[in-house]
């Protein structure tokens, strides 16, 4: 994932703010790229642990 880096690494944060009010994060682009390698939404959520709402 993207997190991962050498210790003494330079970071950079990006956010991209939509004139909408939404924007895009460095975790919303890790997710969308668990969605692209497992090629399904409730699979992505499993292996990040991100709920998906469903209760049952």
């Amino acid at each position: 994932m993207m997190g991962r880096k050498a210790p003494d690494a330079t970071q950079l944060e990006l956010t991209i703010r939509f004139a909408n009010g939404g924007t895009v994060t460095a975790e919303d682009i890790d997710l969308i790229e668990a969605v692209r390698r497992a090629r399904s939404i409730l699979a992505a959520s499993k292996a990040t642990g991100v709920p998906t709402g469903n209760a049952g």
